[in-house]
């Protein structure tokens, strides 16, 4: 962000720098959209705005092998799907348990 000339302030935690973003402290803070999501809901914070297209995105990936996959195609679908579950039933207790270490 400072690489595009907006003004930056940091602050110990994402709560912080939400309750920042409440108070009109400051005017936006980027975030990864799950855990803004989540700890958006978990604060109870309902005036602030999410805009509906992402600062920035980044893929993550999990690779098999040619030989893996060839083998188990159904295995590599069922691992990607698991994963996504696991993501969406699991994203509210880990960012309490991160939140409660910062």
């Amino acid at each position: 962000m400072k690489k595009l000339g907006l003004q930056v302030e940091e602050a110990r935690s994402t709560e912080q720098n939400l309750q920042k973003l409440q108070s009109a402290r400051i005017a936006a803070y980027v975030m990864q959209d799950m855990p803004a999501d989540a700890l958006i809901d978990m604060l109870g914070i309902q005036d602030v705005r999410k805009l509906p297209l992402p600062f920035s995105a980044k893929d993550y990936f999990l690779p098999f092998s040619r030989n893996f996959y060839a083998k188990s195609p159904d295995l590599a679908a069922r691992l990607w799907e698991q994963i996504a579950k696991t993501r969406k039933s699991q994203i509210n207790t880990l960012l309490k348990k991160y939140n409660d270490t910062l």
